[in-house]
């Protein structure tokens, strides 16, 4: 999603987009973040 934040805010620095993808995924539910913790430990374990 970095990308696409970064297109939309050309102004913005590194620091701000993750604020910015902070502030994303605090706001997500929990059956989106499960879903994504569960991917990165399929990743973790290969």
């Amino acid at each position: 999603h970095h990308p696409i934040v970064k297109a939309a805010h050309p102004e913005f620095h590194n620091n701000d987009i993750c604020v910015v993808l902070g502030k994303q995924w605090k706001g997500e539910s929990q059956h989106v973040k499960a879903h994504f913790q569960a991917l990165a430990e399929q990743i973790k374990r290969k």
